[in-house]
């Protein structure tokens, strides 16, 4: 046998287990929920359960209020990620280098842990009330409702949002920026560049 062959072979039998659980805990579940999401009740497939999704109230009502979590929080995080990827890409000090120590901590600290923080710190009983107790604030009811979702989701999303997007601002050479400047492109004129990821030419703004 060859040898191409055999690191072929070789290749194949190491991805497969991966593969093979990807398979049974991703794949299969996918295609059972969409199979059972299809039938009836009744032996038979159809889109009743689809027609009941969208006709019946409560249901209308959980997804306009999940789409309006999901709206606040993705222009949220968005918000916060692209203005610290941005700080850390134009400036540089302490400042800087403690934002890249500590908004890796909550890809590491697990979804209870950190939920179970939330609560703590943030419920009608936990730390944050109990230090603004002596001093007569009371702390609004923040955490179990709407808010605490988009809290939790900020919390969860912000720290990848930002590696992604001060990775992509760190490939931008340095050199390309400054010619811009030097002919001419305000900072809102880079940063619309930057943002839309158009080319920042000189010759945009000549």
């Amino acid at each position: 046998m060859r040898k191409d062959v055999k690191q072929a072979i070789l290749g194949m039998a190491m991805v497969l287990p991966s593969f093979a659980i990807l398979m049974i805990i991703v794949v299969i579940p996918i295609i059972q929920s969409l199979i059972m999401s299809l039938s009836n009740g009744e032996g038979g497939y159809d889109l009743s359960r689809y027609q009941f999704l969208f006709t019946d109230k409560g249901m209308r009502t959980n997804i306009v209020y999940t789409l309006r979590i999901t709206l606040i929080t993705c222009a949220l995080v968005l918000t916060v990620s692209y203005s610290l990827a941005l700080y850390m890409r134009f400036n540089s000090g302490k400042l800087v280098e403690w934002i890249r120590k500590t908004y890796m901590i909550p890809l590491f600290i697990p979804g209870v842990i950190a939920t179970y923080g939330l609560i703590n710190l943030l419920g009608n009983h936990g730390w944050l009330a109990r230090l603004l107790s002596p001093l007569g604030i009371e702390l609004p009811r923040i955490i179990f409702d709407e808010k605490g979702i988009i809290i939790a989701n900020l919390w969860f999303n912000i720290p990848f949002t930002t590696m992604l997007l001060s990775s992509a601002l760190t490939g931008i050479p340095a050199s390309i920026i400054e010619s811009a400047k030097d002919v001419g492109a305000g900072k809102l004129q880079i940063f619309c560049g930057l943002f839309f990821r158009c080319p920042i030419k000189p010759s945009l703004w000549r």
